[in-house]
């Protein structure tokens, strides 16, 4: 799929694979855009150093280092819950504290989108990844495979064979590979 961007940028989109090039959007600095014209930008604004820092957020949720932070994720998630909420507790806690998680991946960066001002053309193309999220459901399961290898790398590190957080791992790594396979 193809997707053509207000200021005539195109994004390349392919759902089944879960990737999205970007190398061809001609990134627009705010003052370029309507709304940065509107604003008044200032001209100083630096049209190179723009471009890199929008690149650099686009690419933040692709390719290894996307794979990368969800590893992590899905790797701190069972230490994090424990200092949290006390060793003590039932392993079943682990399950909505990672619902939580799940909520906080989606909440955080809309609140971050709405505090922080981005170039028109960055939040054009984060619209059009949400877009494409909503539209092929795989591709937001897809995302569970990384945090699935983070829970089971670290329950094989730390020896804690406990049968919520292999149950837990498992349902994550099915799942993504199976949005994978659709």
């Amino acid at each position: 799929m193809v997707a053509t961007c207000v200021f005539g940028s195109t994004l390349r989109l392919d759902h089944r694979q879960g990737q999205f090039d970007l190398s061809d959007v001609g990134l627009l600095n705010q003052m370029d855009s309507p709304a940065g014209q509107e604003k008044g930008m200032d001209k100083s604004y630096s049209r190179s150093s723009g471009r890199s820092v929008d690149k650099f957020l686009l690419s933040l949720d692709e390719g290894a280092f996307g794979a990368l932070y969800r590893v992590l994720i899905g790797f701190a998630a069972i230490p994090v819950e424990r200092l949290l909420l006390g060793s003590e507790g039932s392993d079943w806690m682990l399950v909505p504290f990672l619902l939580l998680v799940l909520v906080l991946l989606r909440v955080v960066p809309a609140v971050v989108r709405k505090v922080v001002s981005f170039s028109a053309e960055l939040l054009e193309a984060w619209y059009v990844r949400r877009r494409m999220a909503k539209a092929y459901d795989s591709y937001q399961w897809r995302k569970l495979i990384w945090i699935g290898a983070g829970l089971a790398l670290y329950v094989a590190i730390s020896g804690q064979h406990r049968p919520v957080h292999i149950a837990l791992s498992m349902f994550c790594l099915v799942a993504g590979a199976g949005a994978t396979a659709r």
